[in-house]
């Protein structure tokens, strides 16, 4: 069978679970990427990371927000998802939530070299941060304005 254009072999196909993680008073966090991140190196992105094979995808994300800034989430809220091809030639879905932080005491993983807490509205000015996050980050911040969705 011929292949085309338009197909990802298997073992370039990820699909990735984030969150926007928010603390008491509304505050999302963001973390640095380290400088030997594959995409994206020193750029501010939220908790996140590959579904496991088998893995639930809420589950897949508290276990994310834990491993990266040694947190514990509430229960997230899934409000976007889409599917792109990365800097890298690799095919990704990414499905964003949001969750409630129950700490903000944060202990940042190796993947990541700093870490703070912002508004969604500061988040989308950082120069450094990827198009895809910051447009998120808007979707998140009209879908909340709209009473859409709330953590």
């Amino acid at each position: 069978m011929a292949s085309s254009n338009n197909e990802q072999p298997v073992e370039n196909y990820f699909v990735a679970a984030k969150a926007i993680v928010l603390d008491d008073d509304g505050l999302m966090l963001t973390m640095l990427r380290g400088e030997t991140a594959p995409t994206n190196p020193l750029h501010w992105d939220l908790p996140g990371g590959i579904l496991e094979y088998g893995e639930d995808l809420l589950d897949c994300m508290v276990r994310e927000t834990q491993e990266e800034a040694g947190i514990e989430i509430d229960t997230p809220h899934i409000f976007h998802a889409i599917a792109r091809m990365n800097s890298i030639g690799e095919f990704w879905t990414t499905i964003y939530a949001a969750a409630h932080a129950r700490s903000g005491e944060v202990h940042l993983s190796w993947e990541h070299n700093e870490y703070k807490w912002v508004s969604p509205e500061e988040f989308i000015t950082l120069e450094a941060s990827s198009q895809r996050i910051r447009e998120t980050v808007e979707r998140f911040i009209e879908l909340r304005d709209k009473g859409k969705i709330s953590i």
